[in-house]
C-alpha cells in the first residue's frame, strides 16, 4: 500500500467534510488538544461544492465544539479549505474542564464519528443510528437542539 501524503494546515484552517451525497459539512480545526488530536468546532455550514474561498456564511452557527482524530486533517479526508478567523478558543472546548484533572474524563471522537454527525445534522442519515439514541444530542452544544428536520428511527 502506498504511503500516504500529508496536508499541510494550520490551527484556524476550515475543511470540508465529504457527505454521502456529495455536498460537504463545514469544520474548523482550533488547536490541537493532545498528541493526535484536534479541537474541532463544526458549523451548520453545508455546501453542494467545495468551497472556493475560506470564508463562514454570516449565519454559520457553531452547533459542536469537539476533540477529534487528527488522521482526517493530517491525510486529506477532510479537505483543507484555508485560513479563517476563530470561530472558538480552546478555553470553550468542553474538554477544558478536565485540564487540571489530566484530561480524566474527556472525550474525543473519530473523523468517521464527525462524519456521521454531519450527515445526521444535515438530514443525509439517521439522527438516532446509534444504540444511544441521543448519542448525537450529546455532541451539540449548550443551547443548541436536534435540527426539526433530522431523520429518526420511526419518523
Amino acid at each position: 500500500m502506498p504511503r500516504r501524503k500529508r496536508v499541510k494546515w494550520d490551527h484556524g484552517d476550515l475543511f470540508a467534510v465529504p457527505l454521502t451525497d456529495g455536498s460537504f459539512g463545514v469544520v474548523q480545526a482550533v488547536d490541537h488538544w493532545m498528541p493526535h488530536w484536534i479541537y474541532t468546532a463544526v458549523t451548520d455550514q453545508r455546501t453542494k461544492e467545495f468551497p472556493s474561498s475560506a470564508t463562514v456564511d454570516a449565519d454559520t452557527c457553531i452547533i459542536s465544539l469537539i476533540a477529534v482524530s487528527d488522521e482526517e486533517f493530517d491525510f486529506g479526508t477532510f479537505l483543507r479549505i484555508g485560513p479563517a478567523l476563530p470561530a472558538a478558543r480552546r478555553k470553550d472546548f468542553p474538554n477544558e474542564q478536565f485540564a487540571h484533572n489530566g484530561y480524566i474524563g474527556a472525550k474525543s471522537y473519530t473523523g468517521g464519528i464527525l462524519t456521521k454527525f454531519l450527515a445526521a445534522w444535515h438530514g443525509i442519515a439517521s439522527w438516532t443510528v446509534f444504540k444511544d439514541p441521543e448519542y448525537f444530542d450529546k455532541l451539540l452544544l449548550e443551547g443548541v437542539e436536534r435540527p426539526a428536520h433530522a431523520i429518526t428511527d420511526g419518523s
